[in-house]
């Protein structure tokens, strides 16, 4: 199961609390499988019914994915206190 389809399985059951573990475990797995294999797994899970740009957001977000992995690993996060002062500041309330 590619790191998308789990990420997408944990956000279909917002509301409940996903374990550290799990966490970890996404990270761990997105660094253990190819990229190409990550790919491939991704396109196998779509519908045969897809266009090319299915195909690519699905790529794109994988690629996100793992954009966001290296920004944890590498410490660039923001607390839910910081992002919400953004958010204020964004939006002027």
């Amino acid at each position: 199961m590619a790191t998308a389809s789990l990420i997408r399985t944990a956000d279909q059951t917002r509301g409940k609390e996903t374990p550290c573990i799990a966490n970890c475990l996404l990270v761990r797995y997105s660094l253990i499988v190819s990229v190409k294999e990550q790919v491939l797994q991704a396109i196998n899970r779509l519908p045969d019914d897809i266009d090319y740009r299915d195909a690519a957001d699905e790529i794109a977000f994988l690629a996100a994915v793992r954009e966001a992995e290296r920004d944890i690993e590498q410490g660039r996060v923001v607390s839910n206190e910081q992002m919400k002062a953004r958010i204020a500041e964004w939006t002027g309330k």
